[in-house]
């Protein structure tokens, strides 16, 4: 909970300051209005100056309350408007999929992961977007640290990453807890057991592939595109193609608007 509202776009030195002065400021004048402990203390100067303090103290809370309503509706609009074009975008790639592979709609899935620092400069890659065209939930994981699972390692890496999950995770599997943890830490993606098991065998194949920013040049995110698609078919040129004209569409929706990660808390 503690970490929710610091890492909250909205916390500010400011905001914390006003949730210490309006309750002391609120103390004030409801001390002086009943004359607690006795009327003669409020009618010194300084009680007097504390009490007009106080009340400007409201009077700015009560007008910033207001400003931020306002803005919080300004701010919703464009979170939706933001989450309609994302999902507009994946529908597209999961479309030129079907045609590209002849999968079935409802077995392929696509994510989006953006790269997020929490307020101890932490990096995450977390997930802003997925989308199934079958029924049911997302999959795929909320949020992976860098370098961590098949995402982790091709934003790191800062190149395309196919995997032929389903016989990978078997084989890892059957060769038992002892022989995984021996692998190299790049074979293994960078995962433990039991991020081996948790991540499952939905997936038939995985591609992961990372999002730049035009402008840097920097990695701000990576694609995950994952279900019932063979390996051929993930490293194949018409599907980095498709890929690309996603990540070019990504890049150009940019970063989510102010209040978006307050309103998807994970």
């Amino acid at each position: 909970m503690l970490a929710s509202i610091l890492e909250d776009e909205d916390v500010t030195p400011a905001r914390i300051g006003a949730v210490i002065a309006v309750p002391l400021a609120t103390a004030v004048v409801t001390a002086a209005q009943l004359n607690l402990p006795t009327k003669e203390v409020w009618q010194h100067p300084t009680a007097v100056a504390m009490q007009w303090a106080s009340i400007a103290i409201l009077a700015l809370f009560i007008f910033d309350s207001e400003v931020r309503q306002v803005t919080h509706l300004v701010r919703a609009s464009r979170v939706r408007e933001y989450d309609l074009d994302l999902r507009a975008e994946l529908s597209q790639l999961l479309c030129a999929v079907v045609d590209l592979t002849g999968a079935r709609w409802d077995e392929i899935e696509v994510t989006y992961y953006r790269l997020r620092r929490n307020l101890f400069l932490r990096r995450r890659l977390v997930r802003v977007a997925s989308l199934r065209l079958g029924a049911g939930t997302s999959h795929t994981a909320a949020s992976w640290t860098i370098r961590t699972g098949v995402v982790g390692t091709a934003f790191a890496a800062q190149e395309a990453i196919g995997v032929d999950w389903a016989s990978f995770t078997q084989q890892a599997v059957a060769g038992g807890k002892g022989a995984w943890e021996q692998l190299p830490v790049p074979q293994r993606y960078g995962m433990n057991w039991g991020q081996l098991i948790s991540a499952g065998t939905r997936a038939q194949g995985v591609l992961a592939v990372p999002t730049f920013e035009r402008g840097s040049g920097l990695p701000t995110g990576c694609i995950l595109l994952s279900g019932a698609l063979k390996l051929d078919d993930l490293n194949s040129e018409g599907m980095r193609h498709v890929l690309g004209d996603l990540a070019t569409a990504l890049d150009r929706l940019g970063s989510p608007p102010r209040g978006w990660w307050t309103a998807h808390e994970l």
